[in-house]
């Protein structure tokens, strides 16, 4: 695991936590970044992967 998904992670448990504690609008906020971060990444990654060697 790369360090900036590790990141991304803790965003979405720091959401995760908010929305226990029923501070909803933030745990959303941090749920949502975490989300959308981690899914462009990982996209950027498999396009990487999936790339012609031979141009």
């Amino acid at each position: 695991m790369k360090a900036k998904h590790a990141l991304y992670l803790g965003l979405i448990i720091i959401g995760a936590a908010f929305l226990l504690i029923d501070a909803t609008v933030l745990g959303f906020i941090f749920e949502a970044a975490g989300l959308v971060l981690l899914l462009i990444s990982a996209l950027m990654e498999w396009a990487g992967e999936h790339q012609d060697p031979h141009p």
